[in-house]
């Protein structure tokens, strides 16, 4: 029965998940694409997608908060209602001004979704599986993410914008609909979790500040490579779809990897997990500007997916026990806003390296980077183990 208990909510929480991931992935896929008719070429397309990454930013650092305040399911109900009214607007508006205030609206949205689901794992995962049920939680996210641009490719073709935007729309009722079903068992494990908080020490937090280190050069890393890779392809004279194919090839490998990296978490010391994976994936990209035949570049993108999945959860397991433990959703929303700063961040930092240094500078530098931070969380990391095995307490990161 308790099993049943905690499955339940998860698979609620996975098809929420997947749904949302999937519909905005078709729609901020082709945003350009199919309002650029309505929003113009120029500024106010630029406006759509300022504004949206400023909405996002703004409220990610109180969003723990509002959790802690509000209860997870009322946050969570606050970021469904924004995604259906940013369908809705766009299923029925053809108004400039009401388009970009949707993309306000859906910066909202994302700074609160994303957070408040990682929260709520947290309370049905199981002891000892707390690394599984992550790694299975993120195959979610991330196969949603490597199917989105091909289905919705499919979909314009077939049914136009309007098509795109009712397939949202339908997307979205869907989820509030699973909302309506979820059980309110979360609130009486919200506050069991309460009554048996636990006190860390400073080697747990110490684990955590370098997993928000880690976090942000790899969010850097990402938003660079996701930029700049398809432009040194193109540079190479590969047609659209072989880019396609090769930007897809991160997602769709890290998604079968993570149906076996999900329980090394569990099994595994978690600071070698993410350093391995993390100094791999970015080191990859050392050889990149060395390699011109698409079936070799094919193979890098697909081992960075396979050795992203090795780290991702490892992280999410520390991420979610510090959280569970803290008895707090601020840690979550530290992390998360974190993230985004580090996606901020990324192409301002290429944009330098690019117009000074060219491509391949761009290339190389972001691999030195993402390879460095793997080591120095690795050895931040290392001291707080020390510190806790003289204690003979085990860390976040030991497991």
């Amino acid at each position: 029965m308790e099993n049943k208990q905690k499955y339940y909510p998860f698979t609620v929480l996975f098809l929420m998940n997947f749904a949302i991931t999937f519909g905005f992935g078709i729609s901020d896929t082709f945003f350009s694409y199919n309002f650029s008719g309505i929003l113009g070429k120029g500024l106010f397309l630029s406006l759509a997608f300022t504004f949206y990454s400023v909405s996002k930013i703004f409220l990610m650092p109180i969003v723990g908060r509002l959790i802690d305040k509000l209860g997870s399911k009322t946050v969570l109900f606050g970021a469904l209602s924004c995604y259906l009214a940013v369908s809705f607007i766009f299923v029925f508006s053809h108004n400039g001004i009401l388009i970009i205030f949707a993309r306000i609206l859906q910066g909202a949205a994302s700074a609160l979704f994303r957070p408040v689901t990682y929260y709520m794992l947290g309370f049905f995962s199981k002891e000892g599986k707390i690394g599984k049920t992550a790694g299975y939680f993120d195959i979610s996210f991330y196969f949603a993410l490597a199917s989105s641009p091909f289905v919705g490719g499919l979909i314009l073709e077939k049914f136009g914008f309007e098509g795109l935007s009712v397939i949202l729309l339908c997307v979205c009722i869907f989820v509030f609909i699973l909302l309506l079903v979820m059980p309110m068992k979360i609130t009486e494990e919200e506050e069991k979790t309460a009554e048996n908080t636990e006190n860390l020490g400073d080697s747990e937090t110490l684990i955590f500040y370098a997993l928000l280190l880690f976090i942000f050069f790899k969010a850097v890393c990402i938003s660079v490579l996701n930029i700049y890779f398809p432009i040194y392809m193109k540079g190479l004279g590969f047609s659209v779809g072989k880019i396609g194919i090769a930007m897809g090839a991160v997602s769709a490998f890290m998604t079968f990897s993570l149906f076996f990296t999900g329980a090394l978490a569990d099994n595994s010391a978690r600071r070698y997990l993410i350093a391995f994976g993390g100094f791999f994936s970015s080191i990859i990209f050392l050889f990149v500007p060395f390699e011109t035949e698409f079936s070799r570049l094919l193979i890098l993108t697909a081992l960075t997916g396979a050795f992203s999945a090795v780290s991702q959860p490892a992280v999410s397991s520390i991420l979610l026990e510090y959280s569970r433990s803290k008895n707090s959703a601020q840690t979550i929303a530290a992390f998360y806003t974190i993230m985004g700063i580090g996606f901020a961040c990324g192409p301002l930092f290429a944009g330098l390296l690019y117009k000074y240094g060219g491509i391949e500078t761009v290339l190389i530098s972001t691999g030195f980077v993402g390879g460095i931070a793997s080591l120095i969380f690795l050895t931040l990391a290392e001291s707080a183990g020390k510190c806790s095995l003289s204690g003979q307490k085990k860390t976040l990161g030991s497991m």
